[in-house]
């Protein structure tokens, strides 16, 4: 399934220059290697528990990160984040961004799983549904009192089939000179680029709604 969104983002022609120390592909395929290396924990409730920071905070789900074979049959590096008492409603949004250049990006898509207290899915939100965000993917999930009994979240990868179709508004700026002094052109140009899903990434996690004590 492709994601298709607009992604309103200026940079000048001569960012275009660099390049990432290795391509969308390398990394997808060493993170995929990674993966399929990977142990998988028999158990989710041996897996490291994280509390639900209550600021904004940046993460990162790699190789090191604990894996498991899910419901679905797909083995995916996770996180997992208790969630706190039920005492009033909140939400929680989680963004994962791109890697690489424009031309050439990888993307953890975040597919965002909520359990009970016997870690029994309750709800599940897969990357289909996910926002365009920035340069990246956003997903946000409410706890409500009808919520109340889910007390973990996971956080894992997607298919790594998955592709994303983004349409990047770009501007070249151009310099032009005349005998009045030097003057700058720009011009917008829409690109597409297909970004590539990968078992690995960087996310941010936020909450909204829980008293900071």
């Amino acid at each position: 399934m492709k994601l298709i969104g607009l992604l309103s983002i200026s940079f000048i022609l001569a960012l275009l220059g660099g390049c990432a120390a290795t391509t969308a592909s390398q990394r997808v395929s060493a993170a995929e290697t990674a993966l399929t290396r990977s142990v998988a924990l028999g158990d989710l409730r041996l897996s490291q528990q994280t509390a639900l920071p209550l600021k904004l905070e940046r993460a990162v789900i790699d190789s090191t990160s604990p894996s498991y074979i899910f419901e679905n049959g797909e083995k995916a590096f996770f996180k997992l984040y208790k969630l706190p008492q039920f005492v009033t409603a909140y939400s929680v949004t989680i963004l994962a961004q791109r890697e690489g250049s424009m031309a050439d990006a990888s993307l953890f898509m975040p597919v965002v799983l909520t359990l009970d207290e016997q870690f029994r899915t309750r709800r599940s939100f897969d990357e289909k549904s996910l926002r365009n965000r920035g340069s990246g993917l956003e997903r946000t999930i409410f706890i409500n009192p009808t919520n109340a009994d889910e007390r973990y979240l996971i956080i894992r990868g997607a298919s790594l089939k998955g592709m994303v179709v983004q349409s990047l508004q770009s501007t070249q700026v151009q310099p032009i000179v005349t005998p009045y002094g030097m003057f700058f052109y720009s011009n917008g140009i829409e690109v597409k680029a297909e970004v590539r899903s990968s078992a690995v990434g960087f996310i941010e996690i936020e909450q909204k709604g829980l008293a900071d004590h």
